[in-house]
């Protein structure tokens, strides 16, 4: 699979965005130079080349129309464009059709290679063949294909592999003496996370366990005034952060940091004079004692930081699942007697739980699971300038309950 991410090591040409005009280093799902040269004449690579989507994330979706992304990814080498349009409606269809279109007409022009295409549907009937899955399992219909993709993903067996390696994954990073905690350690609980579902998941879980007083509500759903009634009325604040800034593989590195003050109020922040921050990306000015905060148009990562504040000043207990890369644990810990990572952020939504992480994590809070997963990362500080400071946590680490 494709990132659309630029290695000028690798390929420093520039390409022309068709929807800003600007010019910019290729990513590497729209370069030949990557997927042709090295991948298939260098490594002699012969398995089949998908990209990573294309219809919404950023690293294309902001800089290509979808038709040009999708031609411009098979002259590069890719089999198969993954998600070049969403189509949710049969009003959305025709999307399909005209992306179908667009790539008919270059191949007609020449733009894209007949031949390349070829080789391409070679590869992908080859594959499935080699995975016994040809002809659609023996399905006639699109009712049997869907029974036959129903058997298979999503089955009993996966079901429990995913939950065991989920158990064995979630990460300890700190713990103060808290956990694991009892239905009477905790209280009240408050919940604030980046989407609903996740907050949906944790609750439940909660709940099922004997915790009733539980309550969760996403960040963008709510104001600084209600969080903080609620904040004062929990006895643990839990927080949930999905920053995928502090990853420098995948916003590469800032040009200052914001630093971690432990100040409940501040001047209103700016997002317009942000400063660059791997996470927070707003400004913040000096202390402010007389005007209540204001989150107004802030990122959810930042709720989150003023959240955490908020609950340590009032001497609640906190913890913060870090829901996807644990880089951005660096910018809370301060704040937090408890950080946990998960690595994963689905919850429960449109009536089913889509993963079992969310569970799995409270599950550990209280004592059900000794946590077992390690950093598969280098965890660093982060400088004022937005360089790498010293290591915050190694590669490897992570903590468990004593026996």
């Amino acid at each position: 699979m494709t990132a659309h991410i630029q290695y000028p090591a690798l390929d420093d040409r520039k390409i022309t965005s068709s929807i800003s005009g600007e010019e910019m280093i290729v990513p590497a799902t729209l370069s030949r130079e990557i997927l042709h040269n090295l991948l298939r004449v260098e490594l002699n690579y012969q398995g089949l080349i998908i990209t990573d989507a294309l219809y919404n994330m950023s690293g294309i979706a902001n800089h290509f129309d979808m038709t040009d992304a999708t031609i411009k990814t098979f002259q590069a080498g890719a089999d198969i464009a993954l998600m070049p349009v969403y189509a949710r409606t049969p009003d959305d269809v025709s999307k399909v059709s005209d992306l179908i279109e667009g790539v008919v007409s270059a191949v007609e022009s020449g733009e894209l290679s007949k031949e390349a295409l070829d080789a391409s549907v070679k590869r992908i009937v080859l594959s499935k063949i080699n995975q016994g899955i040809e002809n659609n399992n023996g399905a006639t219909s699109l009712a049997d294909i869907q029974e036959n993709a129903r058997s298979v993903i999503g089955n009993a067996e996966h079901k429990s592999i995913e939950k065991q390696l989920t158990e064995q994954s979630i990460t300890l990073i700190k713990n103060d003496y808290f956990l694991p905690a009892t239905t009477g350690d905790l209280g009240k609980i408050h919940i604030l996370t980046p989407w609903g579902e996740q907050g949906n998941a944790l609750g439940m879980r909660f709940k099922e366990l004997g915790v009733q007083d539980v309550t969760n509500v996403k960040f963008s759903a709510t104001d600084w005034e209600t969080e903080k009634v609620a904040i004062a009325e929990a006895d643990t604040i839990i927080v949930g952060t999905l920053s995928t800034a502090p990853s420098p593989v995948e916003e590469g590195i800032p040009t200052t940091f914001r630093e971690k003050p432990f100040l409940p109020y501040y001047q209103p922040p700016s997002w317009q004079t942000g400063t660059g921050s791997l996470v927070f990306n707003v400004a913040e000015d000096k202390k402010n004692t007389q005007t209540p905060l204001n989150l107004s148009g802030i990122t959810d990562a930042q709720f989150a930081r003023y959240a955490l504040e908020e609950a340590k000043a009032l001497g609640k207990k906190t913890i913060l699942i870090s829901l996807r890369a644990p880089y951005d644990v660096v910018h809370y810990d301060d704040v937090a007697d408890a950080v946990l990572a998960s690595y994963s952020y689905y919850g429960y939504d449109y009536g089913y739980l889509r993963g079992p992480s969310m569970p799995t994590v409270v599950d550990t809070i209280m004592g059900l699971i000794n946590p077992q997963g390690k950093l598969p990362v280098t965890v660093k500080e982060q400088h004022e300038d937005g360089s790498l400071g010293e290591v915050a946590y190694p590669l490897h680490f992570g903590l468990s309950y004593p026996d």
